[in-house]
């Protein structure tokens, strides 16, 4: 039987991933727009256009990445999602504050990493 904390943490991890997701696509989005403004301005041709790429984690969880390449603004655009979960190895957990009943992790996260034309680079994460 699942506990109501149980349930209120797997409502709160689902809840980030679909904010980390939607801000993904928020991104990609502003870039491509971007990208299609600055192109028609300019006269260029094929504005830059992200691929998408899933990825598993053998220990579990996954992600996915987004990426854009030689488009006519920016020379690479990369904005990835990571959601990944597990156990801490036993010798792991003695050395960090876990509960050592239940050494398991989650973790979500979002990156971006961009390059422009000419070689001016944004990254955080």
């Amino acid at each position: 039987m699942q506990l109501a904390k149980d349930i209120d943490l797997e409502y709160q991890k689902s809840k980030i991933i679909c904010y980390f997701n939607d801000l993904r696509d928020r991104i990609c989005t502003s870039y491509e727009e971007i990208e299609n403004e600055y192109s028609q301005k300019f006269g260029k041709t094929n504005p830059g256009k992200f691929i998408s790429n899933k990825w598993e984690r053998e220990a579990g969880g996954g992600g996915e990445y987004r990426l854009m390449k030689l488009g006519n603004i920016f020379e690479k655009v990369g904005v990835n999602i990571s959601v990944v979960h597990g156990k801490f190895s036993d010798k792991f957990a003695k050395e960090i504050p876990c509960d050592p009943e239940n050494p398991e992790f989650f973790a979500c996260g979002i990156s971006l990493l961009s390059h422009r034309f000419p070689h001016l680079l944004l990254h955080f994460i």
